[in-house]
């Protein structure tokens, strides 16, 4: 196996991995827009990356198309990764 398929194949994992991960936080409802950050958990706090560390594995993505290349920088930063980060920061 070449080592760039394999390197790809497990950013892939991770990925779909990261979707299950955002799924359960929402799900539980860890971050709301009503709480103060002094009222968030120390153990929670670390989730709040979690998006930003999604839209970081997002952009690892190797395409061959710079048309696909700018689908994966397109759905890195806008879809629930990067903006995400920024409004949970901006909340806070």
């Amino acid at each position: 196996m070449h080592i760039k398929y394999a390197i790809q194949v497990v950013i892939s994992a991770a990925l779909v991995d990261f979707q299950a991960l955002v799924a359960r936080i929402n799900m539980l409802g860890l971050f709301s827009p009503n709480e103060a950050f002094d009222e968030i958990s120390i153990r929670n706090a670390v989730y709040m990356l979690v998006p930003y560390s999604m839209g970081d594995i997002q952009l690892r993505v190797r395409t061959l198309e710079p048309e696909d290349r700018m689908h994966v920088i397109t759905k890195a930063t806008v879809s629930d990764t990067i903006i995400s980060s920024l409004y949970l920061f901006s909340v806070y």
